[in-house]
């Protein structure tokens, strides 16, 4: 890690553009030796305010039978270690210690939400499972009364029949 220092010919302006300047160059130089010194270059981005940014081809993207080249850019910022004052707001000084520390918040947020959606819809699969099983045992239940209706209503034609057939032969004697 580097020291600068602050003097009347080196402001923070002079030390933020060589800083800037000294890792963009190590950078590129190692996306170039990764993805070649063609894919990886200085473009300009942006729609109402460009910036200058490090943007590499990563690879291809092929939809519908065209090819696309599959970018990313990356954006070298030195920033400031004093609180900056502008007309409509203040940009704090940065802190790297908190900056780590908030993504380190974030990720595991981010994991706890998913880990919560993803138990919720468990929960959800296993309450439509149990309605599943309620359903199929309502529907076993329905046929064994139908069923056992069915017997009854057989068991009841067939001794009306025997008795039908027990008056015919009474009838006929």
């Amino acid at each position: 890690m580097d020291k600068f220092t602050i003097t009347k010919d080196n402001g923070i302006g002079k030390i933020s553009t060589q800083i800037k300047e000294e890792m963009i160059s190590k950078i590129m130089n190692f996306l170039k030796e990764e993805y070649g010194d063609s894919n990886v270059a200085m473009v300009r981005t942006g729609t109402s305010s460009e910036v200058n940014e490090i943007g590499i081809k990563v690879g291809e993207l092929v939809e519908d039978g065209f090819e696309y080249d599959m970018c990313m850019t990356v954006n070298a910022t030195v920033k400031s270690h004093k609180d900056k004052y502008t007309k409509r707001y203040v940009v704090p000084a940065f802190d790297f210690e908190f900056a780590r520390e908030n993504y380190e918040n974030y990720v595991k947020e981010k994991k706890e939400k998913e880990i919560e959606k993803e138990t919720k819809k468990a929960e959800r699969r296993t309450s439509a499972e149990k309605k599943e099983e309620y359903k199929a045992k309502q529907l076993a239940e329905l046929k064994e009364r139908q069923k056992a209706n069915r017997e009854k209503d057989l068991a009841k034609y067939e001794e009306l029949k025997k008795e039908q057939e027990q008056k015919k032969e009474t009838e006929t004697e």
